[in-house]
């Protein structure tokens, strides 16, 4: 049985899906179907109709996409971690690197069931864990390095609240002092201008997003990371046409531009 937030990962699917079917797609993401299921199906058709959501999520995959093949060039086999990872199928699309994913179990058997490891082309570890929990330190302890690594978070800081956040950073910088952490974040002014339609039909599924701040990023800057930058996301998903809405509009509204954003972060 999927818990609720565990229940958004067919949400990201079936946008990446939506998108892979489309006539000019962004991720092209041709495994997400796979993934879906009739159940996943059913639990994706009332987010059918967020365009603007649906055009962000896109577009946020995108730019991690984007971050991680720079990361690749010249390190065929550099490692990523994915805490969260859901139906995430970056290593069976990009095929190259090395894969760790993270989440919680009901939803790595369900991927096992229909994306199985063992059909990746390249190496792929799936770890159970529970996000919200206290377990990260010891599922994360056996890849421990001072080697430059990956690590992903996508779609996840919003369901927890700071204390779990600042522990996940802390964790993180201890077990893998040379690594680049990109993960978005979205300002409590963005949630509660921008995204209260989407957070109902969140809270319809169960899921509540648990964590409202004016700037995230002091979070990670107060437990061991140096910022490095950020791309807006709305202003992405303007550029590629996957919203209803000119850049130039976007950059009219810095409440959106920069209220949600991929950053990137290292420790210090």
């Amino acid at each position: 049985m999927l818990n609720p937030v565990a229940k958004t990962a067919f949400y990201c699917a079936g946008v990446r899906m939506l998108d892979a079917e489309s006539p000019r797609p962004v991720v092209r993401d041709d495994f997400a179907r796979r993934v879906m299921s009739p159940e996943g199906l059913a639990l994706f058709e009332p987010f059918r109709r967020f365009r603007h959501a649906n055009g962000a999520n896109i577009a946020r995959h995108k730019i991690i996409d984007d971050a991680l093949k720079e990361r690749f060039k010249g390190r065929p086999q550099r490692r990523t971690i994915v805490i969260g990872a859901g139906l995430d199928t970056r290593p069976f699309r990009m095929k190259t690197g090395e894969w760790v994913e993270l989440d919680d179990p009901s939803v790595l058997l369900w991927k096992e069931r229909f994306l199985p490891r063992g059909e990746c082309p390249v190496p792929l570890e799936r770890i159970p864990l529970d996000v919200s929990g206290r377990d990260l330190a010891g599922r994360l302890a056996p890849f421990a390095t001072t080697e430059r690594v990956t690590v992903v978070i996508e779609g996840v800081t919003m369901y927890l609240d700071e204390a779990r956040i600042a522990a996940m950073a802390r964790t993180l910088v201890k077990l893998f002092p040379d690594h680049s952490l990109i993960c978005d974040l979205m300002t409590r002014k963005f949630i509660g201008r921008y995204g209260r339609r989407f957070r109902g039909a969140l809270e319809n599924m169960g899921a509540r997003i648990g964590w409202e701040v004016d700037d995230p990023r002091k979070v990670f800057e107060a437990n061991g990371y140096d910022w490095i930058g950020a791309a807006s996301i709305p202003m992405r998903a303007a550029e590629l046409g996957t919203i209803p809405m000119k850049p130039w509009l976007v950059s009219l509204l810095p409440g959106l531009r920069d209220g949600y954003a991929v950053h990137v972060f290292k420790p210090a």
